[in-house]
């Protein structure tokens, strides 16, 4: 199993990519993505892999809700708690604000790095953890989101081979899905909390967001949204519906 990770940064030129293997190595990084797009259909010939982008990749819809003249209206909220504030209390890093720019690059580069390629990433794609690779799925592509803004950026070095802070930042983000894979045995040592958050819809149809974190391998009580509805990136940019929740899962780390 190989994960890879992105991190997009808003800046023009600092968009790093990371390759790491099951036991949390370093195995790969570069800036050229053609490189790790063809590196990672290779591997997945083979194996099972995933792909993380550190930019919000689903988009919710807003719910309608009164105002204090008792008129409907549409109110954009964040798509989990630690988005709004993963700093300082000035630091919002809600989709629709901060975390715009990285959304809108994203898809511009996942464009350029999927095209003419869509319909062979579609056919490997899911965004089902739980049926990733299994024997009746087939499907050896696993797309989530990374989160790594505020208090979730490291500070410290994570990999000697790892100059700058966007290859750390891609580092983290692979290495907290690693840990949701591995039964918890794999906790990156300068982390006090590992992040993770799912997408699914509930009974009365609204999309639920469930955020669960882990500090010391001991879980806190999961925390909860709603929202109108989803529009996924990850299936704008391959042209098609991918299996599994409307949006996709989000792992990071607090430092």
């Amino acid at each position: 199993m190989y994960i890879y990770a992105i991190d997009i940064s808003v800046n023009s030129n600092n968009t790093v990519w990371v390759k790491i293997d099951q036991s949390g190595k370093l195995n790969n990084h570069g800036t050229d993505l053609n490189i790790m797009c063809t590196d990672l259909l290779q591997e997945s010939e083979n194996n099972k892999v995933a792909l993380g982008f550190e930019a919000p990749m689903w988009i919710p819809m807003p719910l309608l809700e009164k105002d204090v003249k008792n008129e409907m209206i549409y109110k954009m909220k964040e798509r989990f708690p630690q988005e709004k504030k993963a700093g300082t209390s000035n630091s919002q890093y809600q989709w629709y604000q901060g975390g715009a720019a990285p959304s809108i690059k994203s898809f511009v580069i996942g464009k350029m790095l999927f095209s003419g390629k869509e319909s062979q990433f579609l056919s490997i794609a899911t965004k089902d953890r739980r049926k990733w690779g299994t024997s009746d799925c087939q499907r050896r592509l696993f797309l989530f989101e990374g989160f790594a803004a505020g208090k979730y950026k490291p500070k410290t070095k994570l990999s000697a081979k790892l100059s700058n802070q966007h290859g750390l930042d891609a580092f983290s983000i692979a290495s907290a899905l690693l840990y949701e894979l591995s039964s918890s045995s794999q906790f990156l040592k300068s982390a006090s909390k590992h992040l993770k958050v799912e997408c699914d819809i509930n009974r009365d149809g609204v999309v639920a967001i469930e955020t669960t974190t882990i500090k010391n391998k001991s879980s806190s009580l999961p925390l909860s949204e709603q929202h109108g509805g989803v529009i996924c990136l990850w299936e704008r940019l391959l042209n098609g519906n991918i299996p599994g929740p409307p949006g996709c899962d989000i792992y990071g780390y607090e430092f």
